[in-house]
């Protein structure tokens, strides 16, 4: 009897810490997202009216039905499932905006901007140019302090963007940081419009 009530205590301690949490893992997981999990473990950890069923964008103005954590939130996750049925095994879990609580444990999260990155790199980076699918997406940290704490690999990527840019650049500056071309974080255009984190994602494999 001790021992049942000792199990479920610890079960209930484990939920709680998981369902407060919210740290991103690079390439392994989002708080209790993992490579695993079930909509209804999901349910049960963090609560019925914060796991909800809806349409997910996947981009290119495409939609998938999938699951929303912590929906309409600053918190809010998305996810895409590879086992659409039975709503099992994580496809593609995403965050986007402007402020969220979920950080990596460096500290890492929505509105992390591009200076602030090299201070945790200890380096430069690269990065993609603007005005595309895939712009803003960190491509390589450069053997920096980040490389192995935030391994780009396994599906796990960060994408900023310079939406929050108030200034004007000049048509060689905009040529310089736009279109499908690899970018050096230390580029002086880039510094100045200092790009901020907008999505953080992880596709498991």
């Amino acid at each position: 009897m001790r021992a049942t009530v000792l199990i479920t205590f610890i079960l209930f301690n484990l939920s709680f810490q998981n369902k407060n949490v919210k740290l991103i893992s690079p390439n392994k997981s989002f708080g209790a997202i993992t490579a695993s999990v079930s909509e209804k473990e999901l349910i049960e950890i963090y609560g019925q009216k914060n796991v909800i069923k809806d349409s997910i964008g996947i981009g290119e103005g495409q939609f998938e039905f999938g699951t929303k954590l912590f929906p309409n939130s600053i918190d809010e996750v998305t996810i895409t499932w590879k086992n659409k049925k039975d709503r099992v095994n994580p496809k593609l879990v995403k965050i986007k905006g402007e402020k969220t609580n979920w950080k990596t444990k460096e500290g890492i999260t929505l509105g992390t901007d591009l200076k602030t990155l090299e201070k945790l790199n200890k380096n430069s980076f690269n990065l993609l140019g603007f005005g595309w699918d895939y712009q803003g997406t960190i491509t390589n940290w450069n053997n920096g302090n980040l490389n192995k704490t935030v391994a780009l690999k396994n599906g796990f990527y960060i994408r900023l963007e310079n939406s929050n840019f108030k200034g004007t650049l000049t048509t060689k500056e905009s040529q310089e940081i736009y279109g499908d071309k690899v970018i050096r974080s230390s580029n002086k255009t880039m510094q100045k419009i200092n790009p901020k984190v907008a999505i953080i994602a992880l596709i498991f494999q």
